[in-house]
């Protein structure tokens, strides 16, 4: 979070307060995120699930594989 802000060239309590407003905070909009570019990426069909996991954040397949059944209710290998 600290990060985005820093990008965003605001404080990290002034970001956590302008979420607050819009009903969200960093971890779900984070998740959201994560997701869509997840959803972007298999689409395209030019990167494997390793490469995605990676993309988008995710440090090992398996988590991601994991977040993306939560997402979508499959497999990231059956999405495509």
């Amino acid at each position: 979070m600290e990060q985005v802000a820093d990008l965003m060239g605001v404080s990290r309590a002034t970001l956590f307060r302008r979420l607050e407003t819009e009903r969200i905070n960093f971890k779900q909009l984070l998740d959201k995120l994560r997701h869509t570019m997840a959803l972007h990426y298999l689409e395209g069909g030019k990167t494997t699930v390793n490469e995605v996991a990676y993309l988008v954040g995710y440090s090992e397949a398996s988590s991601f594989s994991q977040a993306f059944k939560r997402w979508t209710g499959k497999a990231p290998t059956k999405y495509r």
